[in-house]
């Protein structure tokens, strides 16, 4: 911007003073965000060249494929065909190789991935646990998931209430039935009036019913970097998970998981606390307990009876 000298400034309107202060703010958010996704993109490159090894998968790679390392391949499905990836996204979408359905990789092999990646997915689906689950089936022993989820705080959900541990042990047992319309009437109230004209209070319920039934792709759950790795410790026991890394930058949360194999169908692995990556063999019971103070012990119960399946498997 030429002109930059005091007397020049000094001679400027007020309305002048305030355009070139509004052209300023744009520039430096332009930088802040260009800077941002740089990091970003280093970060994941990083934790991929650690733990991206062999033939894996990724979910919902949209038009910005996370960074693989030389040697790795991924396999890119979506819900959505090529057609509608490109409407959505544009043209430098990622091809797509199948339909991959990133809450129950249904028609993904047992035991076939070396690697799970899935960023930016698990907010858009009605049971993350599940989706996690299910990631835990289709990796290999050893074989390494890398999860990422908006910083809720520095996004759009900014206002939303935080998705509670409780809330998604619930969508859990019922696949998320139970919350569908409160997760698009939360968009309705909070998100909707960050672009758009506010919805009265009394017409919110039939405006989330109606993009409910539409199909509209939004984040059903918020978390916060706390909330979500509460969420990432409790999958780590019922599915037999190790968190061996967690990465918060940004607008982004993102964790490696490890999944391990239990000693039995009655044991499953938890890291030791949050601060360290280091497994313990634990009971039912106490991984119960770990999480008393915030979860019904019932829900907690009928939970645990439900995962109880894929314990068995991951014990054999």
């Amino acid at each position: 911007m030429s002109g930059n000298t005091f007397d020049s400034w000094m001679r400027l309107t007020r309305d002048e003073l305030a355009a070139r202060c509004v052209l300023f703010e744009l520039e430096n958010a332009q930088l802040k965000t260009a800077r941002g996704g740089s990091e970003i993109q280093g970060v994941r490159f990083a934790l991929a060249s650690q733990y991206c090894k062999g033939r894996g998968i990724e979910v919902g790679a949209g038009d910005r494929p996370f960074p693989l390392p030389d040697g790795a391949t991924a396999l890119y499905g979506d819900c959505r065909d090529q057609e509608e990836l490109s409407r959505y996204f544009g043209s430098q979408v990622q091809s797509p190789h199948g339909i991959i359905d990133a809450e129950t990789f249904l028609g993904v092999e047992r035991g076939s991935a070396d690697f799970v990646i899935s960023a930016h997915v698990i907010e858009h689906l009605f049971n993350p646990l599940g989706s996690l689950e299910a990631i835990a089936r289709v990796l290999r022993n050893g074989g390494h998931a890398i999860i990422a989820a908006p910083e809720m705080k520095q996004t759009f959900d900014r206002d939303r209430p935080v998705t509670s541990l409780e809330h998604i042990l619930r969508d859990y047992l019922d696949g998320g039935h139970g919350t569908k319309l409160e997760a698009f009437a939360e968009h309705v109230r909070y998100v909707h009036p960050l672009s758009a004209e506010a919805i009265p209070t009394d017409r919110v319920a039939d405006e989330a019913w109606a993009l409910m039934e539409r199909g509209m792709d939004i984040h059903v759950h918020a978390w916060t970097r706390d909330a979500f790795l509460e969420m990432i410790q409790y999958a780590c026991g019922l599915f037999g998970f190790e968190l061996v890394a967690s990465v918060s930058l940004w607008n982004e949360n993102i964790v490696v998981l490890r999944r391990v194999r239990a000693k039995s169908s009655g044991d499953v692995y938890l890291p030791c606390d949050r601060r360290s990556a280091a497994a313990r063999s634990v009971s039912a019971a106490d991984h119960r307990g770990r999480f008393v103070d915030r979860v019904d012990v019932n829900l907690a119960d009928r939970v645990w009876r439900q995962s109880n399946g894929l314990h068995a498997e991951i014990g054999r």
